[in-house]
């Protein structure tokens, strides 16, 4: 498993949930690499960040 990046996220959250979030606004220092729930950061607008979780699973 290589991680889970911010462009998939953002491709997982349209395609399941018919969310747009730009790849560039999901705040990852580096790709998710653990399974199980993580909790990351999404900035919506300038001064209002999102926190969003995120459930990483094993294939």
């Amino acid at each position: 498993m290589d991680g889970v990046s911010s462009k998939e996220i953002a491709e997982n959250l349209k395609r399941e949930y018919n969310i747009d979030i730009d790849k560039k606004k999901i705040n990852l220092k580096e790709t998710i690499k653990t399974i199980g729930i993580q909790t990351i950061e999404i900035k919506l607008f300038e001064g209002v960040i999102a926190k969003l979780k995120v459930h990483v699973i094993g294939i």
